[in-house]
């Protein structure tokens, strides 16, 4: 899939070069989570770095491919509590170990976990866009379309409160995501983004991303902001 990826992005970028069309860096941020899992994640902020191109189909209608450095993922909070008398009195256990003392006597065991991800993938999302005029300074998009991203590298955290009778354990694991495992190497989605591009080149977009394959978490989803600038830009046709 890396393969397949990167031959992709070469031939997107070779065939903008030799057909003079709009291409150029873009460099925003992502305000993504991760959703459908089992516990309820809060938002994660990370950067978005690549570079965009610019194909006329026809008219108002564009292609433009991209290839992105993505930084997602999502933070969640989970509290348990086991009450350990229960536990200790299943099956008379509690009687057998002192018939209402020792272990039937303590308290709840309170377990607090904060667990988060941060994931980062190369990117590739091809967008059919729309374009439509700005008055005599430039023009305003909207589009559409799906993306594939690989899975670079990323790191994994969890600390962990364990308390008791007024006692409280820590226990904290800080680790580089081990892919296929922890998370899914390969997502799939789509995206959606609306923008304002000037005459010169330079152009903004807002966009939101929602992803449809499993990265064994949940699904990746987020929106951001952007900014870029088309070198070669097709001026004359805008």
């Amino acid at each position: 899939m890396k393969k397949t990826l990167f031959l992709s992005a070469v031939l997107i970028f070779s065939l903008g070069v030799k057909a003079q069309l709009s291409m150029g860096p873009e460099v925003g941020f992502n305000v993504s989570t991760i959703t459908g899992a089992t516990d309820k994640y809060t938002s994660y902020m990370g950067g978005r770095l690549g570079l965009s191109t610019n194909f006329r189909i026809v008219g108002d209608l564009y292609l433009q491919p991209g290839l992105f450095y993505s930084a997602k993922g999502g933070n969640t909070v989970t509290t348990s509590t086991q009450n350990l008398a229960q536990l200790a009195n299943l099956g008379g256990l509690g009687t057998l170990l002192g018939g209402g003392t020792g272990l039937g006597n303590l308290t709840n065991l309170t377990v607090t976990n904060n667990i988060s991800y941060k994931i980062n993938y190369l990117q590739l999302p091809v967008l059919a866009v729309y374009k439509f005029s700005a008055g005599e300074s430039g023009q305003f998009f909207v589009g559409v379309g799906p993306y594939a991203a690989l899975l670079m590298d990323g790191r994994y955290k969890k600390s962990s409160i364990s308390g008791i009778a007024g006692v409280n354990i820590n226990t904290n694991e800080d680790r580089a995501i081990i892919k296929d495992t922890d998370i899914s190497s390969f997502d799939f989605g789509v995206n959606g983004n609306l923008g304002y591009e000037h005459n010169s080149g330079f152009f903004c977009r807002c966009f939101y991303e929602m992803g449809i394959s499993d990265n064994t978490v949940g699904k990746n989803a987020g929106f951001g902001l952007s900014l870029g600038y088309y070198f070669g830009s097709d001026k004359a046709a805008n």
